[in-house]
């Protein structure tokens, strides 16, 4: 009977989790900032959610162009400073490739902060032809090529 119990207080805790979760992505207000003028000709794409950490992010873009030049980029910025906001969109300006969402509102103190921006990416790629898409950290920076 307890394991029945705690069967059923997961799941209700999972429900209630979930339902949280769809209003908030919902109710996201999200601008898009950069748009990839390379098309949609690109069948590999890489999702970055960034926070407040401009020079990782910068780091990991250009090795990814330098590995991936045929690839395009979703970011989604998760309500960073103007000033780290900013950082990034100068950065980012002389890429081709890329597609900066900036979400205002801030989800940092609650459980759902990184997972919303992987979420929104999640929903943004399923959307486009892409064939591969591969998720990465802000400061995750790639030695070698990903392929198949």
């Amino acid at each position: 009977m307890e394991v029945l119990t705690n069967v059923l207080v997961n799941a209700v805790k999972g429900f209630a989790k979930e339902q949280l979760f769809g209003r908030m992505l919902r109710n996201m207000k999200v601008e898009q900032l950069l748009t990839n003028k390379k098309g949609d000709d690109s069948q590999r794409a890489f999702c970055i959610v960034h926070w407040n950490a401009p020079h990782f992010l910068l780091l990991n873009v250009k090795r990814l162009e330098l590995l991936h030049p045929e690839s395009k980029l979703y970011i989604f910025d998760n309500a960073s400073s103007e000033a780290n906001l900013n950082a990034i969109l100068g950065g980012l300006k002389r890429y081709e490739n890329v597609t900066l969402f900036s979400s205002k509102r801030d989800y940092s103190n609650t459980w759902a902060c990184h997972i919303m921006g992987l979420q929104f990416l999640l929903n943004h790629a399923a959307q486009k032809p892409d064939s591969t898409v591969t998720f990465l950290d802000q400061d995750c920076i790639l030695a070698n090529r990903v392929d198949n």
